[in-house]
């Protein structure tokens, strides 16, 4: 594991906590009031049980999930996209679409798992790039100044530069 995935800090979330959320992302598939999709995405859910949970279509993006009890849990559509799942009980749970994009199982029992159409291919989590936060947090405007720095596609159809971008700074090639 590289430096700068060891430095994150993830919030650490108690069984009540997480219950509570269940709870929520329940009462939204029941298309009760007070219902929303649960989002674990960067968190700690180390050894907390969600056994037998519907959590279809959450978000487990980046979570560290290890010796977790998710047996039976019902977990079609969810992202667990560069998830720590090290360790954890999949026992009879229903993984059918699920992203596992570069996701580590290791040691996981996977015993009766339903893993149709999964996707299983490798997947890296990066740092957060400072070009893309700004850039999205701030629209341009016909005053703003172009920045120095390479141009890229922003969300809308104009170019801008990136304000984070050096000669010195490492590039990635592109593919």
């Amino acid at each position: 594991m590289s430096e700068a995935a060891e430095d994150i800090v993830r919030r650490r979330l108690t069984q009540e906590e997480l219950d509570a959320i269940c709870v929520r992302h329940d009462r939204l598939w029941r298309a009760k009031p007070g219902g929303a999709r649960a989002v674990f995405a960067w968190l700690d859910l180390s050894g907390l049980s969600l056994a037998g949970r519907n959590l279809a279509d959450a978000d487990f993006t980046a979570a560290v999930l290890l010796d977790c009890d998710l047996t039976g849990a019902k977990l079609d559509n969810a992202n667990f996209f560069g998830a720590d799942l090290q360790g954890a009980v999949l026992c009879e749970a229903s993984l059918r679409r699920t992203d596992l994009r570069g996701a580590c199982l290791r040691g996981c029992d996977l015993s009766g798992a339903d893993l149709f159409e999964a996707d299983l291919r490798e997947g890296a989590v990066a740092a957060a790039d400072p070009c893309w936060a700004s850039a999205f947090s701030r629209r341009r405007t016909a005053r703003t100044p172009r920045l120095p720095g390479p141009v890229w596609p922003g969300p809308t159809s104009s170019a801008r530069a990136c304000p984070a971008s050096s000669p010195s700074r490492p590039t990635s090639p592109t593919r």
